[in-house]
């Protein structure tokens, strides 16, 4: 099944599950900062040995931060099997842009990193389909069937990524223009001197200042707004046809997210790419999103034109992700509302609907048994006050 959006799919995600084992770190911050680590571990090509030291020091660091950075952790000495994507379903289309939202911790991120096909570490299992649309030849290829090397070339090329965290995802030791152009240098085999000529380009279209001169610099004399430009570009560069971008405006001050918003939704309609958006802030999909989907516990739970759903959100956690937002309650004249309880820890979500222990519309039914997928006038939903 799939949602009403008019497009030609891109991408079709069925029944995806994507599974951790590791000693429980009680935080979901461990996901990203899993994320963090593949991008420093694993270096895309060493042009010379100065800049293969530099990477080398940069991952040595970071690493040996992360093991002694023990407050932001806490752990546990049972090996846990943590379900970050439980059975997902959905579709991307072209020219479409999908907001993500749903609390921290209820799988936003790692749906991003499955459809990236990222060989993190700690990795269970991936089970499911992840099937893409290539321009040339139209037919499906699962990109989790594909080997790491064989994956590399949809990466960058077909798949863009702007990461949550734009100063701590670039690399310190290498120029902002080198590491800029490092997909079209390694996976086109396009010359430096056009390298150079399309990221100056690209820097200009993210509107980054003075291109020519940041060109040149490294991540630690940009602000965090001109890092994400920095990461925009960069994802942008070889012309993919879906930008995933996780949380891309959380580290960003309002004026400059206003601005960020201004820049995603000009290049949007520029290149014509489909985008996936995970936020938390239901402002910021509103805006970036034609497409709202709704996420909690490591599925889709609800999936709508952005206009149904800020007029009638269907599903219990949808509704209330709604009356929790102040500017919400105010434009609707509702009484501002918290979600009962607290979102579950990753390896212990209930049975039956995970949301069943915080919903106001909870039935005897929800305790044990899986709500069925429907559609409903052009929308998806996953609850049995619809069955």
């Amino acid at each position: 099944m799939k949602h009403s959006f008019e497009g030609i799919p891109l991408l079709q995600i069925k029944d995806l599950k994507f599974y951790f084992k590791f000693h429980s770190f009680e935080r979901s911050k461990y996901l990203d900062q899993k994320f963090m680590e593949y991008l420093q571990y694993r270096p895309s090509f060493e042009p010379n040995p100065l800049e293969k030291k530099a990477r080398e020091d940069y991952w040595s660091l970071g690493r040996e931060k992360r093991i002694v950075d023990g407050e932001d952790y806490t752990y546990q000495q049972e090996e846990v099997l943590v379900k970050a994507v439980d059975g997902l379903n959905i579709t991307v289309h072209e020219n479409e842009s999908i907001s993500i939202i749903g609390e921290t911790g209820s799988g936003k991120s790692s749906l991003l990193f499955s459809i990236m096909n990222f060989h993190l570490p700690h990795l269970s299992h991936k089970k499911g389909e992840i099937n893409y649309i290539s321009r040339n030849t139209k037919t499906p290829v699962n990109l989790l069937s594909l080997s790491e090397q064989q994956m590399e070339q949809y990466r960058g090329i077909h798949l863009g990524f702007i990461p949550q965290l734009p100063k701590e995802s670039l690399n310190p030791w290498l120029k902002i223009g080198f590491q800029t152009g490092e997909v079209l240098f390694e996976k086109l085999s396009v010359r430096q001197e056009k390298i150079k000529e399309r990221v100056l380009e690209f820097l200009g279209k993210v509107v980054l200042p003075d291109p020519k001169i940041n060109y040149n610099k490294y991540v630690d004399k940009l602000s965090g707004g001109e890092a994400q430009r920095v990461c925009i570009a960069m994802a942008l560069l070889a012309d993919p046809r879906i930008i995933l971008a996780d949380e891309p405006l959380s580290a960003l001050d309002t004026i400059i997210q206003a601005n960020v918003i201004h820049l995603l939704l000009t290049l949007k309609k520029e290149l014509k790419s489909s985008y996936v958006f995970a936020t938390h802030n239901l402002g910021v999909a509103g805006q970036l999103g034609d497409t709202i989907a709704v996420m909690y516990g490591g599925e889709i739970v609800e999936v709508r034109s952005k206009e149904k759903f800020f007029e009638e959100p269907l599903h219990p956690y949808s509704k209330g992700l709604l009356n929790s937002a102040p500017w919400y309650a105010v434009k609707h004249g509702l009484e501002l509302e918290e979600i009962p309880g607290e979102l579950p820890k990753p390896h212990e979500w209930p049975s039956g609907c995970k949301f069943h222990p915080r919903c106001p519309s909870a039935m005897a039914m929800c305790q044990n048994k899986k709500p069925p997928r429907m559609q409903m006038n052009g929308s998806l939903i996953e609850c049995f006050l619809y069955s």
